[in-house]
């Protein structure tokens, strides 16, 4: 279990078209959220950034105008609305929440670390919150959701939970110059790094040591889901087993 977890600075709102709208289903960075003196603060990116988005259906989050969270950060309802996608904290089932994301039940996380170490995913919609690791240069462990695996669960035939995985950049891939995919022992892809990620990640294969095994398999039937736990340690550097 994650009992030191990195304090988040800064995340992404990424955003994928809806499942039943079909292909393609890309996941897209919309905004950022970050961490202030006034609180949680939300940008959205700019219309540049957003054509591709548009161009695929995304209207805004809900509640965050993009008129209005557009051209500059701003704090007002961020945290409020943001952690809607989360459990109450004081709800009785919060800490076994943690745990299902290899947080321990006494991890001391800020609003925002908690949505940026689950991905704040709802099945209700195609957002989700991702870590940018900005800032942190030390060891940490975190536990990815593996974009792409529904199109590579036979080869995770097999797998079970606890069993080594390897990251290995793909540097010919055609759509994400930092694309970080997922093999299984044989060699054999599982999916790849969230895009969102991949460049934070990439950048680390180059110098660190990276050790990751399956967390869980989960999700439904026609879209399943693996999750890997994922141990980071700059060189030089060693980590407590």
């Amino acid at each position: 279990m994650i009992e030191n977890p990195i304090q988040t600075t800064r995340a992404l709102l990424t955003w994928q078209r809806p499942l039943e709208a079909g292909e393609p289903r890309d996941r897209h960075i919309v905004g950022e959220l970050r961490e202030s003196k006034n609180g949680m603060q939300f940008q959205y990116l700019s219309d540049e950034a957003l054509a591709e988005a548009f161009d695929l259906g995304f209207e805004g989050y809900p509640g965050l105008p993009i008129a209005t969270y557009q051209s500059e950060p701003r704090s007002d309802n961020v945290e409020a609305i943001f952690m809607r996608r989360l459990p109450p904290i004081g709800r009785a089932d919060f800490q076994r929440f943690k745990e299902t994301f290899g947080l321990a039940s006494n991890a001391e996380l800020t609003s925002l670390s908690l949505l940026a170490y689950t991905g704040a995913r709802m099945t209700s919609d195609s957002f989700g919150v991702a870590e940018t690791f900005d800032g942190f240069d030390g060891p940490f462990d975190y536990i990815f959701d593996i974009a792409g695996y529904r199109r590579y669960t036979k080869n995770s035939a097999g797998m079970a939970v606890g069993d080594a995985v390897q990251l290995v950049q793909e540097t010919d891939n055609p759509r994400d110059q930092n694309a970080v995919k997922v093999l299984n022992g044989n060699g054999d892809c599982l999916g790849y790094i969230n895009r969102a990620q991949s460049e934070a990640i990439a950048h680390r294969l180059l110098s660190c040591s990276v050790n990751a095994q399956i967390f869980r398999f989960n999700g439904r039937q026609d879209y399943p889901k693996l999750f890997i736990y994922s141990r980071i340690q700059p060189s030089g550097r060693r980590i407590a087993a």
